[in-house]
């Protein structure tokens, strides 16, 4: 009876072990499916050199790193979880295209167009984003530290808890654009326009802000901290709550400073801020 038992036991032990190692062996296999898709559909593309039309293709999940597609016509598609890190995509349409959570790592996007694309969750790190388009753009917490956004076009483009520090924004058309709890620290903004945009509790500290037009703009709890405002143009701006040590505002303008306080006001011109007078 015992050794009857102790069959059983060992009989059951063993069930459990084939059991594990078919899972494990299933998952493996799907795991190498997946890869093997990513090397197919890329190199299907790949194949196809000249070809420029990927509207509403779905190229999720595909690797595309270093890739070359300068004025590829990416409308529409769907590029979730797709890697194009060091891919060259100069001009570029992804006009209403998905690319949620996908790697753009240090790709050049000169010029691209991202008008009312979903990047959520991208990375875009060392990206060279220059003269790109992204009005309207989904970019709710996308990493772009340190890339080059020079003269992009960014209107309402939600960029709410978005990492951007050292990110350079020289010159960006940023109006309307939501930037809450966004990391700015030490971007340049220099000559930016944000003229309206929600920059409520973001983190601008070491900021270059010189020249930038923030007319109406929300700095409602936003950290300035060493921020340099010198110049830049502040009518109508809300600084409620926001954290001002050292910052630099030497030069700017503030209007009659509506919605700042007696104490604002007086630690503001302290710093070399320009109020008008009725």
């Amino acid at each position: 009876m015992k050794h009857q038992r102790s069959l059983f036991k060992s009989s059951g032990k063993q069930k459990n072990a084939d059991s594990l190692h078919n899972s494990l062996l299933t998952r493996l296999a799907l795991k190498i499916k997946m890869l093997l898709n990513r090397f197919v559909k890329r190199s299907q593309v790949l194949l196809q050199s000249n070809r420029k039309d990927f509207v509403g293709v779905d190229f999720s999940n595909t690797d595309f790193s270093g890739a070359n597609f300068s004025g590829a016509d990416f409308s529409g598609a769907n590029l979730s979880i797709a890697i194009f890190e060091n891919a060259i995509l100069n001009g570029a349409n992804f006009d209403g295209a998905k690319l949620i959570c996908t790697i753009l790592t240090s790709a050049k996007l000169g010029g691209a167009n991202f008008t009312d694309a979903n990047l959520a969750g991208a990375k875009l790190g060392g990206a060279h984003l220059k003269d790109a388009t992204l009005a309207g753009a989904n970019l709710r917490v996308a990493n772009l530290k340190d890339a080059n956004l020079r003269g992009a076009y960014l209107k309402d483009t939600d960029l709410r808890g978005a990492s951007l520090p050292s990110a350079d924004l020289k010159g960006t058309y940023l109006s309307s654009a939501n930037l809450n709890d966004a990391n700015l620290s030490g971007a340049n903004l220099r000559g930016a326009y944000i003229s309206t945009a929600d920059l409520s509790g973001a983190n601008l500290s070491s900021a270059d802000l010189s020249g930038a037009d923030l007319s109406k703009t929300d700095l409602s709890s936003a950290n300035l901290s060493s921020a340099d405002f010198k110049d830049a143009i502040l009518n109508g701006a809300n600084l409620k709550n926001a954290i001002l040590k050292n910052a630099n505002f030497r030069g700017a303008q503030f209007g009659l400073g509506e919605g700042l306080s007696v104490a604002q006001k007086e630690f503001l011109m302290e710093r070399g801020a320009i109020f008008k007078v009725r």
